[in-house]
């Protein structure tokens, strides 16, 4: 092949991962797919919830609650599993999330049935935030643990605990992060010399967002690792990006991840040229992890200074309570 036939070939690949839409011609063509290496950002991935079986129900139900509250956090994003009992360690949970139910069958002036008060809490023991979940449903059906009222505190407890955790984040993270000083560690997984071209590709691009790169862990309050995994997927290579942000203590802050399916072995060789647009798209990610006008988890509802939300649950026509055993 000719260099000017080389030349072109190579022009072609790099727009072709710029657009992430082009496709080549002749024989054995592949077409490109995605859009290109933009970042999507994900917040707070190391975190991670225990949930115990709250005190008061009979264990089996009690474990059910833990269950429906543990799939919807998990469905919100937030990472949770539940413990059989409230004495199990939190395994590697980030937080303890434990809920006292207290009954109310006296007192008329509470519309509530039952008043499930719910503690999260770090690993240290240390508590993070409480609220007060109130449950407006015939007794028997709280009981007797009919499904909907299981699923419907699962889901109503999602909201409060997002809210905690994310005004945790908040409150431990540097007025203006990204003020601070960034210790860069390298990417790692990269084919051809894409570990040290990226790694002072996205350097120069963090930089042109004045922050500061240092190598100085006393004057750094995050530090900034690349992974790189290219799986062949039929006759494309798909190409994963993750830019992971943590303090220097290691503790997690989130993640820029990019995606793009290329022409197999296009990354093989030299990074130059694409480095630099795939720094650019990543630095704008991780700049989105810190940014405030970001989507970020709502307030908290249902605290203890007003009225817990309700859940109301109408009874269910010709159903009746199991026979007593």
């Amino acid at each position: 092949m000719s260099t000017g036939k080389t030349i072109r070939s190579t022009i072609a690949v790099v727009v072709c991962l710029v657009l992430g839409g082009c496709a080549a011609r002749g024989p054995g063509a592949v077409k490109y797919q995605g859009a290109g290496y933009e970042s999507r950002v994900e917040r707070g991935r190391n975190v991670a919830v225990a949930v115990a079986p709250p005190d008061g129900p009979a264990l089996p139900m009690a474990r059910l609650l833990a269950e429906a509250a543990a799939r919807s956090l998990t469905k919100r994003g937030i990472p949770a599993h539940a413990l059989k009992n409230a004495e199990n360690p939190p395994g590697d949970a980030v937080y303890l999330l434990h809920g006292h139910v207290v009954r109310n069958l006296d007192d008329a002036r509470v519309r509530y049935t039952v008043l499930i008060h719910w503690t999260l809490s770090d690993r240290k023991g240390v508590v993070v935030g409480r609220t007060v979940q109130g449950v407006a449903t015939p007794w028997r059906q709280w009981e007797y643990g009919d499904p909907r009222v299981i699923r419907f505190v699962g889901r109503g407890i999602v909201q409060p605990v997002a809210a905690m955790i994310d005004a945790r984040r908040k409150a431990r993270l540097p007025s203006e992060p990204l003020g601070e000083g960034f210790i860069f560690s390298g990417v790692d997984g990269a084919p051809g010399d894409g570990n040290r071209t990226l790694s002072q590709a996205m350097i120069a691009a963090l930089r042109a967002r004045d922050i500061l790169i240092t190598s100085d862990p006393r004057q750094a309050v995050f530090s900034i690792h690349g992974q790189v995994r290219v799986v062949r997927q039929g006759a494309r290579d798909r190409v994963t990006i993750v830019w992971r942000v943590r303090t220097v203590s290691g503790r997690g802050v989130g993640q820029a991840v990019q995606d793009n399916t290329i022409a197999p072995g296009a990354l093989d060789g030299a990074w130059r040229g694409k480095a630099d647009m795939i720094a650019k798209a990543g630095a704008r990610g991780i700049v989105r992890i810190f940014n405030a006008d970001s989507p970020t988890i709502g307030p908290t509802i249902g605290d203890d200074r007003g009225a817990p939300p309700a859940i109301h649950l109408s009874p269910v026509p010709g159903r009746a309570p199991p026979p007593p055993e």
